[in-house]
């Protein structure tokens, strides 16, 4: 019997043997499944918007208005819209003495479209200005004579 196997033979067999051991090593089965996960999402908090005004204002004048945003939440928050909300008049540049009779209302922005991405825990200056505008009104408007202005802003 062993004549009839030859070397070649053997070798022949031997790389048979490897190939049905390999075959058998990289068989699998398929199959589906599933699963779940959990993680805990975060809010939205309040943007700080600063305004810089470099010019001083007299009625029937206005002045373009910069603005930086600073975001204090971890994520990304959209700042869409800023508009003028009111502006107070003080005696002095601490604003702790307001001044009665200068009127909010004779003070007006158009809203400014600024449309802005803002990365989380940043502060941004935007690209966007605005224009503040003091009304030239039809009566004395002395009340607002050297007082110092807080334009307040709000966002959405």
């Amino acid at each position: 019997m062993r004549k009839f196997i030859t070397r070649k033979r053997a070798i022949a067999i031997g790389a048979l043997g490897a190939l049905a051991l390999v075959a058998v090593a990289v068989a699998y089965f398929t199959t589906t499944g599933s699963g779940s996960g959990s993680a805990t999402v975060g809010t939205s908090s309040n943007l700080k918007i600063t305004a810089e005004v470099p010019t001083t204002l007299y009625p029937g004048t206005s002045s373009k208005v910069k603005f930086s945003v600073e975001n204090s939440s971890e994520g990304h928050q959209f700042i869409n819209t800023i508009s003028l909300a009111s502006v107070e008049a003080f005696k002095d540049a601490g604003h702790t003495e307001a001044i009665s009779g200068c009127q909010s209302s004779w003070f007006a922005m158009t809203p400014v479209e600024e449309k802005t991405d803002l990365t989380g825990k940043s502060t941004q200056t935007l690209g966007t200005e605005g224009t503040l505008k003091f009304e030239n009104k039809n009566e004395s408007q002395d009340a607002c004579k050297n007082a110092f202005l807080v334009a307040n802003f709000t966002s959405n």
